[in-house]
């Protein structure tokens, strides 16, 4: 979950288990959900936000919505398209990395046999239009992972 969004996440976790929970019961069942996420939390990180919400939500202000807007794919696609390719990132990069497999970073970057999603991008062209990517993602443990050619 670490670099995927995990505030966005704590908000919206926040205002979806706000008509069910007492505020000291989202806390424990938040800081339960996002113990294993992959990256370290500001101890009162899901205190404030729950309380946030919490105010926001008792005073009318806002419904499960969070206050950001929803990806527009067709600019997501526009800005990966007219961004660097990932072999134009390697060659800028002052650091060479040691492996090319995905494998090796996935247990460098994983240890034990945490979830992960991943997802893949399949783009596909037809002339005199803009490519159109196709998205799509998959939930394994790691060693699942691990065990699959990911270089296709």
């Amino acid at each position: 979950m670490a670099g995927q969004g995990v505030h966005q996440w704590l908000y919206g976790a926040a205002h979806k288990t706000y008509k069910f929970l007492e505020q000291a019961e989202q806390v424990t069942l938040i800081k339960w959900a996002v113990s294993q996420c992959g990256r370290p939390l500001d101890p009162a990180e899901v205190e404030k936000t729950v309380r946030k919400v919490r105010k926001r939500r008792d005073r009318g202000d806002c419904a499960d919505e969070p206050p950001w807007p929803k990806p527009e794919p067709e600019r997501v696609d526009q800005l990966v398209m007219a961004g660097p390719t990932l072999a134009q990132l390697c060659e800028l990069s002052p650091i060479q990395p040691l492996s090319d497999d995905p494998a090796y970073w996935l247990n460098v970057l994983f240890p034990g046999d945490p979830l992960l999603c991943i997802t893949r991008e399949r783009m596909y062209r037809q002339a005199y239009q803009l490519p159109e990517i196709k998205r799509y993602w998959v939930t394994k443990t790691k060693s699942q992972w691990v065990r699959k050619n990911l270089r296709r």
